[in-house]
């Protein structure tokens, strides 16, 4: 402070005046900057302790961030299959009708038959279409290698296409969707046909049904735990390296309310000791 006298010979009051200055001054400064930048943690300085448990809940909330956005991820990939999916089931729904159709030959003529069958052929050409189409990122999903993963669980997701859906065994003999083609093995048979198309109408429903309960009770039970983690963890070290603004502005009114009368006192101190030295000189 100008004017103030300095040295060894401050009476113990203007040294502790100062002292408490010196204190109001720097809790200023730091409430100020706690303030500002909304951190009451921006070095280790401000809270070793602390510092340190803010990082590790930090580390710990972007590992669980980034398995949050693998979830999602995964959720999305299922249900992009379960839509495909869906789609086959109708169309196996139709080829189903049209092999009913066929079975019921009364009256229908040779012409009509090949049309049915030509339509049969054209869903099992759109089964397999659908099975080589359907992708999620550059990846097949129904091809029989694409699998979903949540929670150290695993679901390999089905391969629909003609030459795989529907196998059955009728007498003795394994066959599968593509053999009810009008090239097929079981051309001509509807009854066979009606076999085979309604085991690929359960192979397709019970493949829908797996990821359901994937999503729902794999999947959609970690992203809650998940969810609920990320929550307390954001919370916990917010707590932490955050500053509490109502703490902080109740601090820096009492820094202030100290500075000023620290910064008086050491006033009222030097003038007090200037006046003791002109009378002695």
């Amino acid at each position: 402070m100008r004017g103030m006298i300095m040295g060894p010979s401050l009476p113990s009051t203007t040294r502790t005046a100062l002292r408490q200055l010196g204190a109001a001054t720097a809790e200023l400064s730091r409430s100020t900057g706690r303030l500002a930048t909304g951190r009451r943690i921006s070095r280790g300085g401000d809270d070793p302790a602390g510092l340190v448990s803010a990082d590790r809940l930090r580390a710990a909330l972007s590992a669980l961030e980034a398995e949050s956005t693998a979830l999602q991820r995964t959720d999305r990939v299922a249900a992009t299959a379960d839509r495909s999916l869906g789609a086959v089931s109708d169309q196996l729904a139709e080829a189903n009708g049209l092999a009913v159709r066929l079975a019921n030959d009364g009256g229908i003529s040779d012409a009509e038959r090949a049309a049915v069958q030509g339509e049969i052929d054209s869903i099992l050409s759109a089964v397999s279409r659908t099975a080589n189409a359907t992708g999620f990122a550059g990846n097949r999903l129904l091809d029989g290698s694409a699998t979903l993963q949540a929670s150290g669980d695993t679901l390999t997701l089905p391969n629909v296409a003609a030459g795989s859906l529907g196998e059955t065994q009728i007498d003795g003999v394994t066959y599968h969707l593509s053999d009810i083609g009008s090239t097929g093995a079981l051309a001509g048979d509807p009854a066979a046909q009606q076999q085979v198309v309604r085991a690929a109408i359960s192979d397709v429903a019970s493949a829908r049904g797996r990821i359901g309960s994937f999503q729902k009770h794999t999947v959609g039970a970690r992203r809650n735990v998940v969810s609920t983690a990320i929550a307390q963890a954001a919370t916990a070290e917010s707590s932490i390296r955050d500053t509490d603004f109502a703490l902080e502005t109740a601090r820096l009114a009492r820094a202030r309310i100290v500075a000023t009368a620290a910064a008086k006192a050491v006033s009222i101190a030097n003038d007090n000791q200037k006046s003791v030295l002109s009378l002695l000189g």
